[in-house]
């Protein structure tokens, strides 16, 4: 068939034009187009940005049936106090503040300075929230990826992942990857991200919310 140039884009006589935001694409038989949407098993659902230091930010309302799993991807993650950055879970858009996490990570760290290296693990059965990171105040500090599983479900626990590489104070650099269960069965809404303490501010470049399909 022969395509005709025009305002709107390209066409084939023998096709309706499709809605907005399709694409053209070959169709299942591989012997003609047709319109459709691209597929849409992962998806970034959301950028946000904190140049400025505040206490906490919360990521919520992002949550649907239509994923089950979430990545959070944060790039240049600052914290007031060089300390820890902190990821709390929300339930109908608050911060959980009771001692429903029970967490293990493993971390290595380099100083700089005499090029010495160690490694390390922490863990709870009973907090409040994950870590993801020891962090400098220039937003230079560090990255992270929290991975989470099933937030909608009020059947399961919800587990997650993190893993980041940060700069701390001192010429310390840090690496940190492990995981989370968040012991209890109600749905979450989002995410909190702070900093060590209710004194301690934090800022970021960027965290990137997507969601994926099983």
């Amino acid at each position: 068939s022969q395509f005709a140039a025009g305002s709107g884009g390209i066409w084939n006589a023998g096709l309706s034009l499709g809605s907005a935001n399709q694409v053209a694409k070959v169709n299942a038989a591989g012997n003609a187009l047709e319109f459709g949407t691209i597929s849409s098993d992962f998806v970034k659902l959301a950028t946000f940005q904190q140049l400025t230091s505040v206490n906490e930010v919360s990521i919520d309302g992002y949550f649907t049936s239509d994923y089950d799993t979430y990545i959070y991807e944060m790039v240049n993650l600052g914290d007031s106090s060089s300390n820890k950055i902190k990821i709390y879970m929300n339930q109908s858009g608050t911060k959980v503040t009771a001692n429903n996490m029970a967490w293990l990570i493993q971390y290595a760290d380099l100083n700089t300075s005499n090029n010495s290296a160690s490694e390390s693990y922490s863990n709870s059965n009973s907090d409040n929230n994950i870590r993801v990171g020891w962090c400098k105040s220039d937003m230079n500090g560090g990255s992270a990826r929290l991975t989470l599983h099933n937030p909608l479900s009020t059947t399961l626990h919800k587990q997650m992942r993190v893993d980041g590489y940060s700069e701390g104070s001192s010429g310390y650099h840090y690496t940190v990857q492990g995981g989370a269960q968040f012991d209890n069965t109600g749905a979450i809404s989002g995410v909190t991200i702070g900093g060590n303490t209710t004194s301690n501010t934090i800022k970021f470049h960027r965290v990137t919310l997507y969601g994926l399909k099983h």
